[in-house]
């Protein structure tokens, strides 16, 4: 149990439980040697360095909880982690939380975002990725998704159980390749233009541009290719002969 006596480490909750997370060496776990509830069955009082600390874990979810000998049981009674993922709001039935305005920053944030910005220098250096990788949309998107994974998993998931294997990377590569390339092509607008060559008088070759425009057709096959030519040329008062050929 703690004792007056310990030592007080500056280290606040947030940064326990990511130290826990990741299996910090500094990090270990003892019961009370006058334990007596049966509650400190699935609990264990944080160490860090051989220092016992405020804080103690659940076994179970491995999670970080804030205590001290005065609370007695009382915190580990009142933290039911089985319960915790049982919902009794229907799930299409908005909570009176989500009605209120929640705030992004926390106490916590700028801890976070120093061991993000540490890990986005090792991602960057290490593997020689541009420093730009980082502000990509699409790294943004997978940063989000590994965010929600976390906010409804917990830490109870390892990174590596989340992440998918190189290989089904490049297995699903061609299809999300393709799937994209529709999307471009349907949004985009092909153009097509028509120039004029011409010899004059002085038997200098000329070329003028007479027009670009949309090309509404599905393929540049010869037969579509003649239909727009005769199109564009009929807006001009123009018409192929044996003179005038593409």
């Amino acid at each position: 149990m703690s004792s007056a006596n310990s030592t007080k480490l500056n280290l606040s909750k947030a940064e326990l439980q990511i130290l826990v997370t990741l299996n910090d060496p500094s990090i270990s776990f003892t019961k009370p040697k006058n334990k007596r509830s049966e509650c400190w069955s699935n609990f264990s009082q944080i160490y860090h360095e051989n220092n016992p600390l405020d804080y103690i874990i659940c076994l179970q979810s491995k999670t970080v909880l804030k205590w001290t000998s005065e609370d007695g049981t009382r915190v580990m009674s009142h933290h039911n982690c089985l319960n915790k993922s049982i919902s009794t709001t229907p799930s299409r039935q908005r909570t009176i939380s989500s009605y209120c305005q929640q705030s992004s920053a926390s106490k916590e944030c700028p801890f976070f975002q120093k061991c993000i910005a540490e890990a986005s220098v090792e991602y960057c250096g290490v593997d020689c990725r541009q420093f730009e990788s980082i502000a990509g949309v699409d790294f943004m998107n997978l940063a989000k998704q590994l965010i929600i994974a976390g906010a409804s998993l917990g830490t109870s998931v390892t990174v590596n159980e989340l992440l998918p294997h190189p290989s089904t990377i490049a297995r699903n590569f061609e299809r999300v390749y393709s799937n994209l390339k529709k999307q471009l092509v349907s949004i985009c607008i092909h153009y097509d233009g028509l120039s004029l060559y011409y010899v004059d008088e002085q038997s200098q070759l000329r070329v003028f541009t007479l027009a670009c425009q949309a090309y509404g057709y599905e393929t540049q096959h010869a037969p579509n290719l003649r239909l727009f030519v005769n199109k564009t040329l009929e807006q001009f008062g123009l018409y192929l002969s044996n003179n005038i050929f593409i």
